[in-house]
């Protein structure tokens, strides 16, 4: 009875090992030339905008927001002038879901994983221990995949001149559209320059 004990311990230990939940994401990578274009409305201000496929998501989300309904784009901005731009995601054309409420979507489920060490073996109590391991692995994922798309998908923030700045923003799949607006706030003067945007892929 012992020795089924442990072996059942040694098991879940390695299942545990091979299937901890974890969150590993790179960071957004500038985007390439051919995706950014000169603004013909406000000169000196370069845009590029790419809507994410599968892959990117993959790579730097590290989590299927797609299938979750929202269309990551990444933006971006050099801004060649000797003026300040306040950019926030209320002044576009399309509506933007917050980060946080994409990352509760796809966050790893920590009661569920712990349900499936104990479903059907409740009399093996020492499957308890990597159950609470792994859902500790869950919970520490969670956070990072919390930070990591609050730092990707800043939702407002000033370009300073001479400066380039990017962010993430998610759209509901139904509310998508490849050619969109985008409207920066010039510091000095208060006057808000309205931008149109195309998303490559």
């Amino acid at each position: 009875m012992r020795k089924g004990v442990l072996l059942g311990i040694l098991s879940a230990g390695l299942l545990l090992c091979s299937g901890c939940a974890s969150y590993k994401a790179a960071s957004l990578s500038a985007l390439s030339p051919q995706f950014v274009r000169e603004s013909e409305e406000v000169p000196g201000i370069s845009i590029g905008c790419k809507s994410f496929s599968e892959e990117d998501c993959a790579t730097y989300l590290d989590r299927d927001v797609l299938k979750k309904g929202y269309q990551p784009i990444e933006l971006t901005f050099n801004n060649k002038t000797d003026k300040s731009y306040f950019f926030s995601s209320d002044k576009m054309s399309l509506p933007c879901t917050p980060s946080q409420t994409v990352a509760d979507k796809v966050h790893t489920s920590t009661a569920g994983r712990i349900a499936g060490y104990t479903a059907g073996s409740l009399l093996i109590s020492p499957l308890i221990i990597p159950a609470v391991v792994d859902g500790i692995c869950s919970y520490k994922a969670n956070k990072r995949l919390d930070k990591d798309y609050q730092t990707k998908a800043a939702e407002y923030f000033v370009i300073p001149p001479h400066s380039y700045k990017e962010t993430l923003l998610f759209v509901p799949h139904g509310d998508f559209s490849p050619t969109f607006q985008v409207s920066l706030l010039e510091q000095d003067t208060q006057v808000l320059k309205t931008l149109n945007v195309t998303a490559s892929r």
